[in-house]
Formats: structure tokens, sequence, C-alpha cells
């Protein structure tokens, strides 16, 4: 007897200091085949793909984490993709929720916070080549599982990033069943 199997829930947090996070996101959001929902500060409602779901939240930290709390609780996504925001990836952690994170070169060497977020996430996300990486960063334990870009290869890299993600739920969704 077949299972039918879930469509796969991806949450998507978009942070909303520029717009450089959205455009990395902008060119993932073809490849993936998950149901999304995306969330930021940002007015995005009619740029997240067809079938998907944008949720906007407030720009006050607190109002913020009050919203994100229903939001978590009302489509319970299994797996999130965070784009450099540490609150968010500590409180997806909390809510014991697995993400992925996408970190920036410009390092944050001596932020704890920043540490916790690379080291508790399924894997990390670089968008640039490993050869520029920094040294500090190589020789964290969180180094290994990160995926970096291949230079000049933003097509391949997009469709790899989605597969990562999603190849990842199926293997939760193994450990799980």
């Amino acid at each position: 007897m077949t299972e039918k199997l879930k469509k796969k829930h991806i949450g998507i947090y978009i942070h909303h200091q520029n717009k450089e996070h959205w455009y990395r996101f902008k060119e993932l959001l073809p490849h993936f085949c998950a149901k999304l929902t995306v969330l930021s500060s940002l007015d995005l409602s009619d740029d997240i793909g067809h079938g998907n779901t944008f949720k906007k939240l407030p720009l006050d930290r607190r109002e913020c984490f009050k919203k994100l709390t229903d939001i978590l609780n009302e489509s319970s996504p299994d797996l999130f993709y965070i784009d450099e925001s540490v609150e968010v990836a500590t409180f997806i952690n909390l809510f014991g929720i697995p993400y992925v994170f996408a970190r920036m070169k410009n390092g944050k060497k001596d932020d704890l916070a920043y540490h916790l977020a690379c080291d508790a996430s399924i894997f990390n996300i670089a968008p640039y080549d490993n050869t520029t990486e920094e040294d500090w960063y190589k020789r964290t334990p969180y180094y290994e599982k990160t995926k970096y870009q291949l230079a000049e290869q933003n097509a391949i890299n997009s469709k790899l990033v989605c597969m990562y993600l999603e190849e990842e739920f199926c293997s939760m969704r193994q450990r799980i069943n």
C-alpha cells in the first residue's frame, strides 16, 4: 500500500535590511518544488510565485515575533530557509523547526549569537566561492556543513540549494517515520 506523500512546506524568511537578501531568494524561487510560506517586513506579496503564501511582518521587533509565533502555529513549516537573521534563526530553533542559514561573508567573528545560528542550522549556505572564505570561519566546526556557490554558475547554484533543502526535508521525514 502506498502512502500519499505530504507536499513539502518550507518557510522562508527574507531579511528587510536591504534588497540583496530578496535578490538571492529570487534566484532560488523557480527551483523549489515545495509549498513556500515567505515571511518578510518587505512588501513582497506580488513577487513570491504561484501557489505560495506571503506573510508581512511588522518592523517593530516585539510585534514581529508575536506575529511570527502566530504564523508558525498556523502554517507549521517543516523546514526553514533563513537569510541572515540571527534573531529569527534563534527563534525558529526554539520552536524546534530545523533551518538552513544563509550567511554573509562580512563575518561576525566575535558575535556569539551568529556562531550559535550557524552551529544550530542543518547546514549553512554561503553565496560566494569557498576559496574566498575567511580564515576564522574555516576553523569553526560548522565550516564543514557550509554549502558554497561555485564562481559564475548562479543557475546551477540555485538549483543545488533547492535540492539540498528538499533533500534534507526528505531525509528528515525518513528519520521520523
